[in-house]
């Protein structure tokens, strides 16, 4: 029942340099496939060094989740910054059940706020 999942680690500009004046959208580590269903789609602002969390359902072994989590723009990030997440099981003392959480973190805690796209997926066991 217990499954700790680092999910996905998007790098934001991690030369010296900066970005590039062409700036490339990041590519994910995984292609979406049609059986992948999205169940969670939305624009967020992420504040640096804040652990951010949705309730994505109730705690299953039947499948598991894949977050993708992009910046709208490079305006105003800061060299050296990064976006890390991951799903984890936590428990709700109201709900008195257990979840699955996606937790969002931008680091280091001293650069800028950053505006995300954040679309998640639920992946059925083959």
């Amino acid at each position: 029942m217990i499954r700790a999942m680092n999910i996905f680690m998007l790098a934001l500009g991690l030369t010296l340099g900066g970005f590039p004046s062409a700036y490339a959208a990041p590519q994910a580590a995984h292609t979406p496939r049609a059986s992948w269903e999205v169940v969670a789609d939305f624009p967020f602002t992420l504040k640096p060094g804040e652990w951010h969390g949705w309730t994505l359902g109730p705690v299953s072994d039947d499948g598991t989740y894949i977050a993708e989590v992009s910046p709208s723009t490079t305006q105003g990030v800061q060299d050296g910054s990064w976006i890390t997440s991951r799903v984890q099981q936590e428990f709700s003392a109201d709900l008195q059940a257990w979840s699955d959480v996606l937790r969002v973190q931008l680091l280091p805690a001293t650069t800028n706020s950053v505006d995300v796209m954040i679309r998640v997926y639920a992946v059925a066991p083959k």
